[in-house]
């Protein structure tokens, strides 16, 4: 590695450009590979957590009967334990060193990543978008209904592919998520 490394001083900028396109290829790859991966550790550990719970607890009662048991001094999280997203969260912030904001962030990601905007997603793992982009077309189309969402996933990632790389800014306001979510085209998007 060393040598590899070495080797770049004597790189032209033009060469050196291609070395910065390639590592942030691998990188986006890496990265949509951890969310899925945090993502997937949830559903596991949330899966867990319930089955526990089952074994315990009926959860026949009704919410007012919850919430009798909780002002008599019942805590279930005393009897549970954390629920399947906060044992995600500790294992993914734990693994990558990185704060529990983060970490939770990436396990909405890779959930959207695998049920909501599946291929947007795969636009990280091609390397035409980085994680931070992703992340914002999370966010910003959190609010979109089941029925639009499939439409706006498709034309956004359409609409990546087909347009050169732009800075986060223009992506999230020019032509891409902002306008695919807020089009008169997916009347569904419950955007406020």
């Amino acid at each position: 590695m060393a040598r590899e490394l070495a080797g770049d001083d004597d790189l032209s900028a033009t060469k050196l450009v291609e070395v910065l396109a390639h590592c942030a290829s691998k990188i986006a790859v890496a990265q949509y590979r951890m969310m899925r991966a945090a993502s997937m550790i949830h559903d596991e550990l949330a899966e867990d957590h319930a089955y526990e719970c089952s074994r315990t607890d009926s959860g026949e009662g009704t919410p007012a009967q919850l919430l009798d048991s909780v002002a008599a001094g019942k805590d279930p999280y005393a009897d549970f334990g954390p629920d399947g997203l906060e044992q995600a969260i500790a294992e993914v912030d734990a693994v990558l060193t990185i704060t529990s904001s983060r970490a939770k962030a990436l396990i909405i990601a890779g959930d959207a990543a695998r049920y909501r905007l599946v291929f947007t997603s795969y636009t990280l793992a091609e390397g035409r978008i980085d994680l931070d982009r992703f992340l914002s077309a999370v966010a910003r189309t959190d609010l979109c209904s089941p029925e639009a969402i499939e439409d706006i996933d498709a034309h956004l990632a359409m609409a990546i592919q087909e347009n050169p790389q732009m800075p986060t800014r223009s992506f999230n306001t020019g032509r891409f998520v902002d306008r695919a979510v807020g089009s008169g085209s997916y009347p569904q998007a419950n955007r406020t």
